[in-house]
């Protein structure tokens, strides 16, 4: 088993080096993140078909449906991307959408496709019905919106900046860190629950986990939020320190780990009460696709929000 995990994980880590690298040296500053879109539509339609079909096996989803939805969404998120390439112009800065608009009216449009199969499926299945349409709008929103915000992290732009190249490298820079360090995370309360816990955090949830290692995780996160975007990231791009942000870094990190337990934990409140031990088969060794973005979903949104409030340094900043 451990050699199939290694292998798994070795094949996901060359992939995505190779990707990000192709990201760094290949993007027109236009149309950045452009490299990392086909990993990011691996991860979505992966990991809401594994979650479609975990529920599905309780209440009848449509699965093919539900990743569909979610795909979809994440391409409307790449818009501003690829605009450049069918527009020969930049995508316009006053669009009264916006870029966070885009994945809310692209989910919009898939509630009202779950609504029209509920309305056609009500006379023969009544409740049912209303659950599967519920099941499929919360899945949607939960995978397909979370992984849209990997896209606004990535395509992300600080105003007061005017070199776009140096933008570009930081907004990939800053995503590898918000993946980074709730993985670091991960990392962090697992080896520190094996050596030190003894108090269940969540026993009927997740009996696993300790709270020593939760803590553990959060010092971790806190410490690699701290070294990447308060030293690594200002010295990388010229600044000496970010004494400014010090304190918010840390901060960050501790967000990002809390929001990465939660939906660690999410997953595994559906993988209980359907009896599953892992999401999908589909990488061996490391169980399914939702196994791997269960905690960087939700976090995408916390590092957003995290970086439209300024916790963290960016080219520009003090």
């Amino acid at each position: 088993m451990l050699h199939l995990r290694l292998a798994s994980a070795g094949v996901l880590i060359a992939s995505m080096t190779i990707l990000l690298w192709m990201d760094w040296n290949y993007s027109r500053p236009d149309i950045a993140g452009i490299w990392v879109v086909p990993a990011g539509l691996f991860f979505v339609a992966g990991t809401a078909w594994e979650f479609a079909k975990l529920v599905d096996s309780r209440w009848q989803l449509r699965p093919a449906s539900v990743a569909g939805a979610s795909f979809v969404i994440f391409l409307v998120t790449c818009i501003p991307m690829f605009y450049p390439l069918c527009m020969a112009k930049p995508y316009p800065v006053d669009c009264p959408i916006g870029k966070v608009g885009l994945p809310l009216i692209a989910y919009l449009c898939a509630i009202s496709y779950f609504s029209i199969w509920m309305l056609i499926d009500f006379p023969k299945e009544k409740e049912l019905s209303l659950i599967r349409w519920a099941a499929s709008s919360l899945i949607t929103a939960y995978v397909g919106i979370g992984a849209s915000f990997w896209i606004l992290i990535r395509t992300y732009q600080p105003k007061q900046v005017a070199d776009p190249n140096l933008v570009s490298h930081w907004e990939l820079l800053a995503l590898v860190g918000i993946i980074g360090v709730t993985k670091c995370s991960d990392a962090g309360a697992f080896f520190v629950g094996r050596a030190y816990g003894s108090r269940k955090l969540c026993p009927e949830i997740s009996p696993g986990k300790t709270i020593e290692g939760a803590l553990g995780g959060i010092a971790t996160a806190m410490l690699i939020s701290w070294g990447w975007f308060s030293l690594f990231l200002p010295w990388l791009f010229g600044a000496s320190s970010a004494p400014s942000h010090s304190l918010t870094t840390l901060l960050f990190g501790l967000i990002l780990a809390v929001v990465g337990i939660v939906g660690d934990l999410v997953e595994s409140v559906v993988k209980r009460i359907v009896g599953a031990k892992d999401s999908g088969k589909t990488l061996p060794g490391l169980g399914g696709i939702w196994d791997v973005t269960d905690s960087i979903l939700p976090t995408a949104v916390a590092g957003y929000l995290g970086m439209v409030a300024h916790l963290v340094w960016s080219p520009g900043s003090p």
